[in-house]
């Protein structure tokens, strides 16, 4: 399975896909996969979603990602606020990948 991050711009309710796996990850890596695209990629403040794919569907809700500028903090979840499930849900599971 490969995964999208996506982050929700809330002023439009818009989705936007800010990074995407280059290979197949273990769901138990995902984590350790995200510091180092944050080690080598600026993030910008905020909750991130982090959803598998397949066969260009969205398939599976994996987990949140937050990031902040002070101190310049990041923690991966693989529970959700949710609001997050709620998008996850209504709007993403089972779509065609952004």
């Amino acid at each position: 399975m490969k995964f999208h991050v996506l982050k929700l711009n809330f002023d439009n309710g818009e989705l936007v896909r800010l990074y995407a796996s280059e290979e197949d990850i273990n769901k138990e890596n995902i984590e350790d996969c995200l510091y180092r695209v944050g080690t080598a990629n600026k993030w910008s403040t905020g909750f991130y979603m982090v959803v598998g794919y397949e066969d260009n569907k969205y398939t599976e809700l994996l987990g949140s990602y937050a990031h902040s500028d002070i101190r310049d903090i990041a923690i991966f979840s693989k529970e959700v606020p949710a609001f997050m499930q709620d998008i996850w849900d209504d709007s993403i599971k089972g779509e065609n990948i952004i």
